[in-house]
């Protein structure tokens, strides 16, 4: 098996450690808006690999808080298209790729309507992205060479190396092998230029697929033997284990078979170490091609049964994940909507107090109403009463706009117990379903393992009737030989009638 190396450029932002993540959510709740927008965007991209729930909350979040901000003193519009980019993004991983395209192409569309050139970029290289992952190449292509040709305009290299390594990525899995070198080997020279390690190493990757699809395995081999060097002093361990084995492969093709197997038993080793599980069923049965190549078939029949077993259990982990996965998602659906009513109860106490400040302020007009009484003329008293009844009016439109809220976090409490109900139904279901195909399967299995049985004795009457039935006919030849023929019967009876 050969693994294609392809580059997915992921965004506009740098990731924040993972000691910063629990000081960001801390700070979360007492920052102003346009920080908790910004906390947003970076908690957000944290969880982006890990955990694309929290990823997907914080996204949504902070682009809600920035069109929020839109109006108030202070706004940059550049705040909005990183909001859309890292929830097009986080789409994106999720493989949703309809939302995904729908906030890249809103990004893109702001970048443009200010003339930002890098975020406009940024927009096509990830809708570009989106494409790639759905297979459609050829779209995907359409936006990497608009993004490729901004790049080279505004003279973000880096950024130009990146473009033709998902151009050439994309052509490979179109089979234009000779403009997916080319474009390779333009980004090779530039990331050499800047020594961007990990972009070599990449590049080399894919020009080993490509020059192994060219059947020019010697070139293959030196592509691939030159990412493995940069990945070793990248101390990028899974990245390794996959180089070791598409030239492990390669010395098979190439008949150095030993060398393979010294290949495999590095590639198995590092595999463990990092507890890479899904790679190591591939290690195995490679391993068991070799030794099938050297004509070792028992090793390679136990490498092979290993590499079965291995699969077997690596598919039951992944049942019980999404079964974990599911229960993580309704976790974190009950966590967003508690912070969306943290949100509205926060909104209702700032009503409140509000209130109590406009409470505050009529009993202060009410004692001015007393002091202006001695004081001034019932014209003046008329007016400040005026204007206290239309405070009054403005707190009682107050106190039905609190109630107002708290009906609709009534409705909202209610609907989100009667989804809780939906998901727990759902769970139950699904595990009555696993249990119901496990008592199948068994019943399966028992009435297989019956006819088996029957089949078996049905065999074993048989041999024995034909063993009575072989005796049978023994007896009659036996008897057949002692009796006289009918021959020797009618000729000892001619010779009787003759005495006579």
């Amino acid at each position: 098996m050969f693994s294609l190396f392809c580059f997915i450029a992921l965004g506009m932002f740098s990731q924040p450690n993972n000691t910063n993540v629990d000081s960001l959510e801390k700070a979360f709740p007492t920052a102003s808006r346009i920080e908790q927008a910004k906390i947003c965007h970076l908690l957000s991209w944290s969880y982006i690999k890990n955990d694309t729930e929290k990823a997907l909350k914080y996204a949504k979040i902070g682009l809600r808080l920035n069109k929020e901000h839109k109006s108030t003193l202070g706004y940059d519009v550049r705040d909005l298209i990183a909001a859309h980019s890292i929830l097009g993004n986080v789409h994106q991983v999720r493989n949703e790729f309809a939302l995904s395209i729908e906030n890249l192409l809103e990004s893109y569309r702001l970048a443009d309507s200010v003339g930002e050139k890098k975020p406009i970029a940024s927009s096509l290289l990830n809708i570009g992205n989106t494409y790639q992952q759905q297979k459609n190449y050829a779209q995907a292509i359409s936006y990497y060479r608009k993004a490729l040709a901004i790049k080279k305009e505004i003279g973000d290299e880096r950024g130009y190396i990146n473009a033709l390594i998902n151009i050439g990525g994309s052509l490979l899995y179109l089979e234009n092998l000779d403009e997916s070198k080319l474009a390779f080997e333009e980004a090779k020279i530039l990331a050499v230029k800047f020594q961007e390690l990990r972009s070599i190493a990449m590049i080399n990757g894919n020009l080993g697929v490509i020059y192994r699809r060219l059947k020019d395995y010697p070139k293959a081999l030196a592509c691939y033997n030159e990412a493995l060097a940069y990945k070793r002093k990248k101390d990028d361990v899974m990245s390794l284990v996959q180089t070791l084995i598409n030239i492990g492969v390669l010395y098979n093709v190439l008949d150095s078979t030993s060398k393979a197997l010294a290949i495999y038993e590095e590639a198995e080793m590092l595999a463990t170490k990092i507890g890479a599980k899904d790679l190591i069923p591939d290690i195995k049965y490679n391993l068991a091609s070799t030794y099938h190549i050297l004509k070792e078939y028992e090793k390679a029949y136990n490498y092979a049964v290993v590499a079965k077993i291995l699969n077997d259990s690596m598919y039951t982990e992944s049942s019980t994940k999404k079964m974990a996965e599911m229960q993580a998602k309704f976790d974190s659906d009950k966590k967003q909507r508690e912070l969306e009513l943290l949100f509205k109860e926060s909104k209702l106490k700032a009503l409140e107090s509000e209130q109590q400040s406009r409470e505050i302020e009529l009993l202060v007009s009410d004692k001015k109403i007393q002091d202006f009484e001695a004081l001034t003329s019932h014209h003046q008293i008329q007016l400040l009463k005026n204007h206290n009844e239309l405070k009054q009016k403005e707190a009682n439109a107050r106190s039905k706009e609190i109630e107002l809220l708290s009906k609709d976090k009534q409705v909202k409490d209610a609907e989100i117990h009667k989804q809780n109900a939906q998901k727990i139904g759902f769970a139950i279901g699904f595990i009555l379903m696993l249990i119901l195909a496990f008592v199948i399967f068994r019943n399966l299995m028992i009435n297989k393992k019956s006819k088996a049985i029957i089949e078996k004795q049905k065999e074993l009457v048989e041999e024995k009737q034909k063993e009575v039935m072989d005796s049978i006919h023994y007896a009659k030849r036996i008897q057949q030989s002692l009796l006289p023929t009918n021959h020797y019967i009618e000729k000892s009876l001619k010779r009787v009638k003759k005495d006579v």
